[in-house]
């Protein structure tokens, strides 16, 4: 359970996300559209969680997966649900929790960033065995239009 909330908090590509799996992520109510659209293409992003360490991947974004990426933060081991979600204007704040799938355990989950069509910083906050605080950062950079062969 904690390693995979740990991985999830690192927001790699097979962790957090932020490759979130479709079926884990909740969209957010319909609203206004946020004014800073984020450009789909290749991306670069760079992970740090506090108790981990961190590291550096690359992603081919679609339009239609700009939101699940962006701005539901989950994996595959976790239901991910976040009744609080903020988005538009560049800013983002999210509250919500995260639910091991094998387990049950129940991790709440709370999120805050900037993003502009180009960049995006998050900073995620869980807990833990008992409330132990992790921190997790990502910040994203957008490279390219277009996603070298082969990128996923």
């Amino acid at each position: 359970m904690i390693r995979h909330a740990l991985a999830a908090l690192a927001l790699t590509g097979a962790g957090l996300v932020m490759a979130a799996s479709p079926s884990a992520a909740q969209p957010h109510p319909a609203g206004p559209e946020p004014a800073t659209k984020v450009r789909p293409g290749y991306w670069r992003y760079e992970t740090k969680v506090s108790i981990f360490g961190g590291g550096n991947e690359t992603k081919c974004l679609k339009a239609a997966e700009i939101e699940r990426f962006m701005f539901n933060p989950c994996n595959s081991h976790h239901n991910c649900t976040y009744p609080v979600k903020q988005v538009g204007g560049g800013r983002m704040h999210l509250e919500g929790q995260w639910v091991e799938k094998k387990k049950g355990t129940k991790i709440p989950v709370t999120a805050d960033g900037t993003y502009t069509q180009t960049t995006l910083a998050m900073t995620a906050h869980i807990k833990i065995l008992g409330g132990i605080p992790v921190t997790g950062q990502i910040k994203g950079t957008w490279l390219s239009d277009t996603c070298p062969p082969g990128a996923k």
